[in-house]
């Protein structure tokens, strides 16, 4: 059985000599380059279930525009109005990531061993 499958791909000359120059440089197969590529290409895209629904789109562009401005990555202040970024309680954080794993069907529920200081040393002296 082939362990292989073979494509035909047609390029723009500059982009041909692009990968010619990346092959030469790195010593590589052409079939070796564009796998690579195809891996990173593939790797780097959302899933089709990471993909906002058509109902979440709204949402998803909002935050999107939110991140892009820097809005929701701007520290939040203390109490005292200082600006300085606030230490947030492990009240807070475990909040935090338990709405996060609520609201995600890929995050599996551990027990609170898993995160128990013991279990990060269990290893060191």
């Amino acid at each position: 059985m082939r362990q292989s499958v073979t494509f035909t791909v047609s390029l723009p000359p500059a982009m041909s000599r692009q990968v010619e120059r990346a092959m030469k440089a790195e010593h590589r197969t052409r079939s070796e380059l564009v796998r690579e590529a195809l891996r990173t290409y593939l790797s780097a895209r959302p899933s089709p279930s990471e993909q906002p629904t058509r109902a979440e789109a709204p949402a998803y562009r909002e935050g999107m525009a939110d991140y892009k401005r820097g809005a929701n990555v701007t520290p939040q202040p203390d109490d005292n109005g200082s600006g300085r970024p606030r230490r947030v309680r492990k009240e807070e954080l475990a909040e935090f990531f338990e709405s996060m794993a609520a609201n995600s069907k890929r995050i599996p529920r551990l027990p609170d061993t898993a995160f128990a200081r013991e279990s990060f040393y269990q290893d060191h002296d």
